[in-house]
């Protein structure tokens, strides 16, 4: 290494020439923002107003949770209803068959009196 006092030679100054050639020139440097530029988006301090995906997860979880809930009210609900029907159905049934028997006693009546009064009057 040489003294800094030394004067450069024409190797000292290709070797430098060679280093700075991969080094960005400040027309190079002009493509890129500028703190200015940089300004105009979000800091970490505006970020933090959105929700995380921690956030986002524990919100999904406590819908999925309502959801089942509100589910299962609705399935104790029908399943109330459906055993209401089924008895109101086996009465239905019941209640019909009850008609048909009485249909029948009185056509066997309707039959019995028709025969009653076509029989000759017995002495």
């Amino acid at each position: 290494m040489k003294n800094q006092n030394e004067v450069a030679t024409k190797e000292d100054i290709k070797k430098l020439q060679k280093q700075i050639k991969g080094c960005a020139t400040k027309d190079d440097l002009r493509a890129f923002a500028t703190k200015d530029d940089l300004r105009a988006f979000a800091t970490k301090d505006d970020l933090r107003a959105f929700a995380t995906k921690d956030d986002l997860d524990n919100y999904q979880e406590k819908t999925e949770n309502k959801i089942t809930a509100f589910k299962d009210q609705i399935l104790t609900a029908i399943d109330s209803v459906m055993g209401e029907l089924k008895t109101i159905r086996e009465e239905s049934d019941a209640h019909a068959f009850s008609h048909s028997r009485t249909n029948d006693t009185l056509l066997d009546h309707e039959t019995r009196i028709t025969k009653l009064e076509n029989s000759p009057l017995q002495p």
